[in-house]
C-alpha cells in the first residue's frame, strides 16, 4: 500500500465469536432476527424495518452525517439498491477526530433449513442481529457516560456485505466523515456463534496490525477485562470476509 494512501485509512479491527448479553442487547438481537423481519436481506421490506429500528436509536444519541439530508434521511446514505444506517456521538476537544464502530445489518435470502417443517427464514441472529446489537450498546454507553469520549464515534450499519461487502465498500469510497480524519474502525461480525465446543469461551480480532502499536495497545487493554480468551489473528486470517476489510 503507497504512503498516500496508508496515511489517508485507518487502522481497522475485525471481532468475532464473542459470548452474548442481556437487556437492551437481548431485545436488539431478538427483534432484529425474529420472523417479522424475514432475515433483513437488502431491498426488502425486512431490511426497511431495521433501518427504521437503528435510526429511533441512533436519533436519541446524535447527529446523523450525511449532510446532503435532514431529519432521518441524514441517518441513511443510499446505493444502488441498499442503505448504510449511520449516526454520531460527538466528541468534546477532538470531536474533529473519528472512530467507526460498524456492523451489517442484511442478511441472507430466506433458504435455510429449519427443524420446522416448512421455515426458510434465515433469521441471522449472529451473522449479524448480535454485531448490529453489540454496536447499539457502544452507542447507548457512550451517550450515558457522565464523561464523553473525547473523539467523535460513528456508529455504522452496512447493507449488502453478504453481497460483497458493498456497503462499507461504497462509503470507503464516499465518505461522510474525511477518511483522514478517521483514526480507527472496529468491526463486529459473528458475535456470539458457538464455532466449534473446544472454542466456545474464545473471541478473536482480526487485523489489529493495521493500526499499529496504538490500536493493538487498546485491543490488550480492552481484552484484560473481558473473561473470554481473545485471540488476535493477522488481517491474512479474516480473508477479507467482513467489513473492516475495506478499511
Amino acid at each position: 500500500m503507497g504512503r498516500t494512501l496508508r496515511a489517508a485509512l485507518p487502522g481497522a479491527v475485525g471481532v468475532v465469536a464473542v459470548v452474548l448479553l442481556a437487556g437492551c442487547l437481548w431485545a436488539d438481537v431478538s427483534y432484529l432476527s425474529g420472523d417479522g423481519l424475514a432475515g433483513r436481506q437488502n431491498g426488502t421490506a425486512g431490511s426497511v424495518q431495521a433501518q427504521d429500528h437503528l435510526i429511533d436509536r441512533l436519533q436519541g444519541w446524535g447527529p446523523g452525517p450525511n449532510r446532503a439530508a435532514t431529519g432521518r434521511g441524514a441517518y441513511v446514505q443510499t446505493f444502488g439498491t441498499g442503505a448504510n444506517v449511520l449516526g454520531v456521538v460527538p466528541g468534546t476537544d477532538l470531536a474533529h477526530e473519528y472512530v467507526i464502530v460498524g456492523a451489517h445489518y442484511d442478511g441472507q435470502p430466506d433458504e435455510c433449513r429449519s427443524v420446522e417443517p416448512g421455515d426458510l427464514i434465515c433469521n441471522g441472529a449472529t451473522d449479524n442481529a448480535t454485531g448490529v446489537a453489540a454496536v447499539l450498546e457502544v452507542g447507548r454507553r457512550l451517550a450515558d457516560a457522565p464523561v464523553r469520549q473525547r473523539r467523535s464515534v460513528i456508529l455504522a450499519f452496512w447493507d449488502a456485505e453478504e453481497e460483497g461487502r458493498v456497503g462499507s465498500r461504497h462509503y470507503v469510497a464516499n465518505p461522510l466523515v474525511p477518511l483522514s480524519a478517521t483514526v480507527a474502525y472496529v468491526n463486529l461480525d459473528i458475535q456470539g456463534a458457538n464455532l466449534r465446543p473446544s472454542i466456545r469461551n474464545t473471541t478473536f480480532a482480526i487485523g489489529s496490525e493495521t493500526g499499529g502499536p496504538t490500536l493493538q495497545q487498546a485491543l490488550a487493554a480492552a481484552s484484560t477485562a473481558s473473561t473470554l480468551d481473545t485471540r488476535p489473528l493477522s488481517l491474512v486470517f479474516g480473508q477479507g470476509r467482513s467489513d473492516h476489510a475495506e478499511f
